[in-house]
């Protein structure tokens, strides 16, 4: 400070600099300054040539940097609180009126100087903003903390309907940042919707409580508390319908997709998904982060499990697409790591591996938490496949704890069952057999799994010896799989079942059981498991 004090009236520049920020452009202190030109760049050809500022250019087009932030904060401290408030005014004003163009490309400058100024309302629209702006260029992490600004302000305003309004429409987007990146069942998030619940039924907003309960229902969803998930889709489903509004709608039809499928009411899952076709293609759904990108996901994984892996190719494609083509780095890291898991279940972990890559490296980067440990879940797994076994155990196991950090449980007993089948690959039997069991003791009520994990478990114990406690597992896993409408995990299951059978000379009923089942499926269908069971089947017609 005592070199700024050395310098005479160069130090009121130096002070106004400080005020824009470290760097400012010559520009936008001219505008603030009312003195001749020549007396402004004198004053600033003094404080570059003590090097307190760098400069890049030359008046009036020239850019000036504070050598150190401490002399920026030396010079900025120095002034009144009351002269600073006076000035950020005066930056922000002259940027709206003087440098519109940069008002309008950094709102976040623009909501720096409002909030310094004490000018709560031009701050709050201003953060909401730059919120916005981050949001559509998928900067997350920015704009939550741009939102986390303005609703800071929101809430030190007086108590009013106004104040509550305001507070519903900043919280709201707070909250969908928060979904992204702390995930929809961390603790903020689920604080953060309930606040936004109480709001719209408090102001009468409830064109407000679709998206909400949306939230709600995610959060619910991804802990993995499938009742109240299955409760609030269908309060939204309800609302939607009175509402009659395209998005709405879209939210009510991709809810119940999401939790049919996990629930194992998969002709539901297809029933909704099929009705909800119409309203996922509203462009309005579509810019919400991975609306579109989430139903055609779960609508892939779920025709495959019913035995459409055509379908399931086919919409699994259609999400890659229309993730690439809105260039959001959420959508296509939803989208690579549940092509990755499709790819796993149609045993192609050569596919698999490269797209759970880019998942985990675009969830690294941005910072996605919920989807980096999943994509980690599927990239474990093609490379447990891929013959890489303990580095896959590895990865796997780092998915799942990160997964656990955050709270969510929603999959465990699938990601608990691609566990226990890297550990079988790599013949860790018994680790395998114990991680079957802790995955059976894992929330029953997501039935879609099981029945694989009931066979994992009878091939296990047929490993042991175990023959007719093997024999009962397979037998359970086809029961759940009929019951479920689970059609590709009835095959594994059947073939399974038919192996064990022709080993202990019962070639009849192998074939009874595996040859109207590989018949059922589409005429021209084939994938890994279908030509594993033809293959079976051509050694039960030979030995029949």
């Amino acid at each position: 400070m005592a070199r700024l004090d050395r310098l005479g009236t160069a130090r009121e520049f130096a002070q106004i600099a400080a005020v824009i920020g470290r760097e400012f452009p010559y520009e936008l202190l001219r505008a603030l300054t009312a003195v001749p030109e020549s007396e402004l760049q004198l004053a600033l050809t003094k404080l570059t040539e003590v090097e307190l500022l760098y400069v890049h250019g030359t008046p009036p087009d020239a850019i000036y940097t504070f050598k150190h932030a401490l002399i920026q904060e030396a010079a900025y401290e120095a002034l009144l609180k009351s002269r600073r408030r006076e000035l950020h005014r005066r930056v922000a004003q002259t940027l709206l009126e003087q440098f519109p163009a940069t008002a309008e490309a950094r709102p976040e400058v623009l909501a720096r100087h409002w909030t310094d100024a004490g000018e709560a309302a031009p701050a709050i629209e201003a953060w909401r903003k730059a919120g916005n702006a981050a949001r559509a260029r998928s900067a997350f992490k920015e704009a939550e903390q741009s939102y986390r600004q303005a609703l800071a302000l929101v809430r030190s305003m007086p108590e009013s309907a106004a104040r509550d309004d305001l507070e519903l429409k900043v919280a709201s987007a707070f909250a969908g940042a928060l979904q992204v990146t702390m995930g929809h069942s961390a603790p903020a998030t689920v604080e953060a919707s309930a606040r936004i619940r109480a709001l719209a039924e408090k102001s009468g907003k409830l064109d407000q409580l679709v998206p909400q309960l949306n939230g709600a229902f995610a959060a619910a969803l991804v802990s993995g508390d499938l009742p109240a998930a299955s409760n609030l889709a269908d309060q939204i489903l309800d609302f939607a319908r009175r509402k009659e509004d395209p998005v709405s709608l879209g939210f009510a039809h991709m809810d119940q997709v999401l939790v049919c499928y996990y629930r194992g009411d998969l002709g539901s899952a297809e029933a909704h998904f099929v009705a909800g076709a119409p309203f996922f293609e509203v462009r309005s759904f579509r810019r919400f982060p991975a609306g579109f990108v989430s139903a055609f996901n779960h609508a892939s994984l779920n025709a495959w499990t019913i035995g459409r892996a055509d379908l399931a190719e086919q919409r699994i494609d259609e999400a890659l697409a229309t993730a690439r083509a809105n260039k959001s780095p959420y959508d296509l890291a939803y989208a690579f790591f549940v092509a990755g898991w499709l790819y796993c279940l149609l045993g192609q972990p050569e596919r698999s591996e490269p797209l759970a890559a880019q998942a985990v490296a675009l969830c690294d980067e941005h910072g996605f938490p919920h989807f980096g440990g999943l994509a980690r879940v599927a990239l474990g797994h093609a490379t447990a496949r891929l013959g890489r076994t303990q580095d896959g155990v590895s990865i796997l196991r780092t998915g799942l704890q990160r997964l656990a950090e955050i709270g969510s449980r929603l999959g465990t007993t699938h990601y608990l069952t691609l566990l226990a089948d890297a550990q079988m690959v790599a013949e860790n039997f018994e680790e395998a057999l114990y991680t079957i069991e802790e995955c059976l003791q894992t929330n029953s009520g997501e039935l879609t799994y099981r029945p694989e994990t009931l066979r994992l478990r009878g091939e296990l114990r047929l490993r042991n010896g175990q023959i007719d406690i093997a024999q009962a597992d397979f037998t359970e896993s086809i029961r759940l799989a009929q019951a479920i409408g689970a059609k590709a995990w009835q095959l594994r299951s059947t073939t399974s079942l038919a192996r064990l059978l022709l080993s202990s000379g019962e070639r009849a009923h192998a074939l009874d059981r595996l040859a109207p089942l590989c018949s059922s499926f589409p005429v021209g269908l084939m994938t890994q498991d279908l030509a594993e069971a033809d293959g079976l089947l051509g050694r039960l017609t030979e030995s029949s």
